[in-house]
Parts: structure tokens; C-alpha cells; sequence
């Protein structure tokens, strides 16, 4: 005997909803320690230049969050992820789940804030991204952009483009 169209209908939608959430469900990364574990490392013991695995929580337009076992998630930002291709979107290169090899750029406690890369040391000596926070005043010679009027004619070197 053949099963009533209304019957069929009702049975392959709640198949279908039943599909749509095991989905929802498997698009969440699962942490190694829950959010608010006390095992996790508080920044204050975390230093600049140190390199840990992670794992990507999460993707944005403008870089990726990073979980390091941390009390907070580390930004990747889009600047920081490689140098080898442009990086139109993290989602390009990078995608919930995966392991990275990261490296802390700067970090405030207070803040709860986590800067990270994934650029080689070699590129990140040669653009002192590690050491740019910290800027001698006296050995500065950028131009402030309070300094600049329009129509000045500029002269230097385009390090990178982006969008």
C-alpha cells in the first residue's frame, strides 16, 4: 500500500530538518578545553615572539580567531596570514578546524587581546611587524598624516597593496 503524499511530505521535512541541524551542529569547531577552563593560560604568561599551535574557531572578512589555549582567542589577521599570493578572504587559505602553527605579535591582559602570525621569521625581522608597536620617537621618521596636506607629492617604497 502506498504511503498518503501528505504523510511522505511531513516524513522527508522532518528528515530534512533533522539533516539541516546534524549540519549546524558539525559546522561548530570542537576546543580541546571548554571556553572558561581553568587549565587555560592566562596571557599575562604568554611573550611576545612565542610560537604555539592553534586550531581556527572561526573565519571573518578581515582574518581568523585562533584558539591557542588561551583565555582568549588569538586574531589572525588577513595581513598576517601569508605574503607568498594576495589574501582576498582568510576562507581562501584558512577554514574552521585547522591546526595552525602560530606566533604571538602582541598581547594586552588588560585588554584581552591576542594579535597572532603566521608569516616566517625572516618576513617579520625584515618588516619589524614583532618590534613596530614600540617605536622609538626619536629614530621615527615617518610622516604623520596630520602632516600631510593634499596635493603633496609623497616619495617611498609600496611595501603592499591591498583592496
Amino acid at each position: 500500500r502506498r504511503e498518503p503524499a501528505a504523510e511522505k511530505k511531513r516524513r522527508l521535512y522532518s528528515q530534512y530538518r533533522e539533516m539541516e541541524q546534524q549540519s549546524k551542529k558539525d559546522k561548530f569547531v570542537k576546543r580541546s578545553m571548554q571556553p572558561n577552563s581553568k587549565e587555560r593560560t592566562m596571557l599575562a604568561d604568554i611573550t611576545p615572539g612565542e610560537t604555539l599551535p592553534g586550531k581556527v574557531i572561526s573565519i571573518t572578512k578581515f582574518g581568523a580567531y585562533v584558539d591557542i589555549g588561551s583565555e582568549v582567542d588569538g586574531l589572525l589577521h588577513v595581513s598576517q596570514i601569508t605574503r607568498d599570493e594576495f589574501v582576498d578572504h582568510p576562507r581562501n587559505f584558512l577554514a574552521p578546524g585547522d591546526d595552525v602553527e602560530v606566533r604571538v605579535v602582541r598581547l594586552d591582559p588588560q585588554l584581552k587581546k591576542l594579535q597572532l602570525t603566521m608569516l616566517p621569521e625572516e618576513v617579520l625581522e625584515e618588516e619589524n611587524v614583532l618590534n613596530k608597536h614600540d617605536v622609538n620617537e626619536e629614530e621615527d621618521d615617518r610622516i604623520q598624516l596630520d602632516e600631510v596636506d593634499v596635493d603633496d607629492e609623497l616619495w617611498g617604497e609600496i611595501r603592499r597593496v591591498t583592496d
